[in-house]
């Protein structure tokens, strides 16, 4: 009777077969949803550049926006180059405070005489890597400001930044895009 017993027992023991198949199953299953995860991962983060370089992309044209405006309002650019050429400048300090309408750039005897404001833009405080000085900076979306260039020699055209040539612009507005190199283009967002 205990060698009867003994069988019993070893076979109660095992997985029923409909178990066994159900951790396979369950197994497939997980693996699948897994590998659909892995591949749907670069695919979010590309729409996710996508949308960062769109908001980038309206921002830069409100600044460029901004300072055309400034220029019919004032006859003159917000910041004006020393030695007759395109000036370019970054997004801070006194080209944001003449467009806002704050700081010691603004109210009789400043850039901004009248001290209306021509920025819808954010204004950030960041502080400078070169003085280490906080300054007012309209940013992108990774964080860092703007590049401006503004037809400060009235030939109704600037250099390209992008490659050889000149553009029929008054004012061109850049950004160095997700990777932080503003030398390459790819994924560079630009106002034009």
């Amino acid at each position: 009777m205990s060698d009867v017993n003994d069988v019993r027992s070893s076979e109660e023991k095992k997985f029923p077969a409909g178990c066994v198949v159900a951790i396979v199953a369950g197994s497939i299953f997980l693996a699948v949803v897994v590998a659909m995860i892995l591949l749907a991962i670069p695919a979010y983060e590309k729409t996710l550049v996508r949308a960062k370089s769109a908001v980038a992309k309206n921002v830069a044209q409100t600044l460029q926006t901004s300072v055309i405006a400034y220029h019919v309002r004032h006859g003159e650019w917000p910041v004006m180059s020393e030695d007759g050429v395109d000036t370019t400048l970054r997004s801070e300090g006194e080209l944001v405070d003449v467009l806002s309408g704050k700081g010691s750039a603004s109210g009789p005897g400043g850039g901004n005489p009248d001290g209306t404001s021509f920025s819808a833009s954010q204004i950030a405080q960041v502080r400078s890597e070169e003085s280490g000085e906080v300054v007012p900076t309209v940013i992108d979306v990774w964080g860092r400001a703007f590049f401006i260039r503004m037809d400060t020699d009235g030939n109704g055209e600037v250099e390209d930044p992008s490659g050889p040539g000149r553009l029929k612009r008054k004012v061109l507005v850049w950004s160095a895009g997700p990777d932080g190199d503003v030398e390459t283009w790819e994924d560079n967002v630009r106002s034009w």
